[in-house]
């Protein structure tokens, strides 16, 4: 079944046909009744780039497994209980074809803060946080002050360990896997020594692609940025780095 398909396991994110979708059937006897639904961006990449790799089996959060070559989806602790799955093959790229509701046209609520304390911090400076409500700012003052500039390949790295460990906290750890390698991914497009100011296109182009599709990432950046008054120096150590990739967006666009 899988050799009908080209590998595009190895391809970057970018170049990769969006010209598929995944489903699965949520109804309760699946036998009888088909009430099928999409699988999330992010799912359907990880389903799909485990067809590409032949595998039989794969894992999305949630403890769901997927059984490609049988079609059925189950939890790791109930195989008995199982749910249809298909791949639907799409006339054309399907990149923007569906609105982000959770983006665009309903309040966002935000997540609780999951695993971080707070620090004694000094007032001026968090002061200066708050008072420039400006993310990638608060990154170079706690974390990347002159003359000691991080390079892309350094900020990148802290990006992909950002997205890791919030993705875990988050019980989202395949999703932030998939994510984190996508980005990595690219990371050698910058030479050594690279700065911001000289963004590759490729990093770049990534960074918007993946923050724009549906997974806990843009939601968790949103977040930081909507409580940007409430923000400790503490958060901006451990979540500038990945907010960071906001800042080259803007930069891209």
């Amino acid at each position: 079944m899988a050799t009908k398909f080209s590998s595009f396991g190895s391809v970057p994110v970018l170049l990769r046909p969006r010209n598929f979708q995944w489903y699965w059937n949520s109804a309760q006897d699946s036998r009888s009744t088909e009430e099928w639904q999409k699988y999330s961006d992010v799912e359907n990449e990880i389903i799909e780039d485990a067809l590409n790799a032949n595998k039989v089996e794969v894992e999305i959060d949630g403890g769901y497994l997927i059984n490609i070559k049988y079609q059925v989806q189950y939890t790791k602790y109930d195989h008995k209980k199982q749910h249809s799955i298909k791949r639907r093959q799409l006339s054309k790229d399907s990149s923007a074809a569906r609105l982000r509701e959770e983006r665009f046209a309903v309040p966002m609520s935000l997540a609780t803060n999951t695993v971080f304390h707070a620090e004694t911090q000094s007032v001026d400076e968090l002061d200066r946080v708050r008072c420039w409500g400006d993310i990638s700012r608060i990154y170079d003052c706690v974390e990347n002050p002159c003359p000691r500039k991080k390079t892309v390949r350094h900020i990148v790295d802290e990006a992909v360990q950002g997205m890791i460990k919030e993705g875990a906290a988050l019980n989202k750890e395949h999703e932030a896997q998939w994510l984190a390698q996508q980005l990595g991914s690219v990371k050698h497009y910058a030479e050594n020594g690279t700065n911001v100011e000289n963004l590759p296109a490729e990093i770049g182009d990534t960074l918007i692609h993946i923050y724009t599709r549906d997974s806990f990432w843009f939601k968790r950046i949103n977040g930081v940025l909507r409580e940007i008054e409430a923000i400790t120096i503490e958060k901006a150590r451990v979540r500038c780095p990945k907010n960071n990739a906001v800042h080259y967006c803007n930069l891209v666009f």
